[in-house]
């Protein structure tokens, strides 16, 4: 079965990690400290079909969002640029971890600035 695990440390305020495991390694996984994850898994998508694609990039996008934490700070209704970042590095480093044309592609076309797009 194939799932991403998205992790954010409250020690690294904010920066998440992404890690590609299989259902075993997942199961055998040390819970990493003082942090929130989520596992995506998307071994029940065809990544060959746009809607394959599609559905993957909304729930790593989901999970990003769940495992950097509250977007606003109290008495604000705007996202923090540091949510913001770190959903994007969230994002970013699962679409390399999937490490599919597919997804890759679809990630691309969405970013605000392409020169975001160094996957190097």
């Amino acid at each position: 079965m194939k799932a991403i695990r998205l992790s954010r440390s409250i020690a690294a305020a904010l920066l998440a990690a992404v890690t590609l495991s299989s259902v075993l390694s997942l199961a055998h996984a040390a819970p990493v400290a003082d942090s929130e994850s989520r596992v995506v898994r998307y071994d029940d998508l065809n990544l060959g079909t746009p809607a394959g694609v599609e559905a993957l990039y909304k729930r790593i996008k989901e999970a990003a969002r769940d495992v950097c934490g509250e977007p606003t700070v109290t008495g604000s209704h705007r996202a923090t640029e540091a949510w913001k970042d770190c959903v994007a590095g969230a994002v970013r480093h699962a679409v390399l971890t999937v490490n599919r044309p597919t997804l890759t592609t679809y990630y691309a076309a969405r970013l605000r600035d392409p020169r975001q797009w160094n996957p190097g």
